[in-house]
């Protein structure tokens, strides 16, 4: 789908563009946004009927979660292409509240296999041995975000900010773990170590132009009446 607008952003035919239809569904659950669909139609086929269910049942079963704090870590870096990313890009949801703590949708809008390591704050999972969030972003936590009011990092905050940069502290391991299930399917469990600096550290790898979800939980809990992809269900485009 082109992010440029008019004919080109249309997924009619919807099952002869259902990779593209899938991912705008998919961005919308992982950012908690309930999208408002403009045409005479949800689905024109049982498959592409099939997706609409599956995000459907994903968004109802982690809908508390799904309208909790979201956490920008890692945003997409436009190129001149614009169908195209410069690097890997999150979309990052967490609560303390709830069984599943933390919904993270990683995104590979590049044109090559992209392997990386995420450093990402999990203090609102309520798993870190914090006992505050830090006041601002440390030096060495995050990827080299542009942040719109501050600039790049390190971010030059105002002078009457109360929040100032903390210094990085090298990090160790906690001993703490997050389980992450990718799909949120049992059999898909990913162990991810959270370091003293209260971050979750997962290493990813993913093809051109897919993306992918992972659903955390406490180490020693695990998803309930997962919600299965449909056979024939894609995580990405064609390439």
């Amino acid at each position: 789908m082109s992010r440029e607008g008019g004919s080109a952003a249309k997924f009619e035919p919807l099952t002869q563009n259902l990779a593209e239809y899938d991912w705008a569904m998919a961005e919308a659950a992982a950012s908690g946004v309930w999208p408002c669909v403009r045409g005479k139609r949800l689905y024109d086929t049982e498959l592409c009927r099939s997706v609409v269910k599956y995000w459907t049942d994903v968004i109802r079963k982690h809908k508390k979660l799904l309208n909790s704090n979201t956490v920008h870590v890692y945003p997409p870096k436009p190129t001149e292409n614009l169908n195209y990313a410069e690097d890997i890009d999150v979309i990052l949801q967490e609560n303390n509240t709830t069984p599943d703590k933390l919904f993270l949708m990683v995104c590979n809008q590049t044109e090559e296999c992209r392997t990386k390591t995420l450093v990402l704050p999990a203090f609102y999972t309520g798993l870190t041995d914090l006992e505050r969030p830090h006041t601002a972003p440390r030096s060495g936590s995050f990827d080299d975000v542009k942040i719109p009011e501050f600039g790049k990092w390190p971010p030059r905050y105002p002078e009457n900010m109360e929040n100032k940069l903390e210094e990085a502290i090298p990090a160790e391991d906690s001993g703490i773990r997050m389980a992450l299930y990718e799909h949120d399917q049992p059999e898909k469990r990913t162990e991810a170590m959270i370091d003293t600096n209260g971050n979750l550290i997962l290493t990813v790898t993913l093809p051109p132009m897919s993306y992918t979800y992972y659903v955390g939980y406490a180490a020693d809990d695990m998803p309930e009446n997962p919600v299965i992809p449909p056979e024939g269900k894609t995580f990405g485009l064609k390439f």
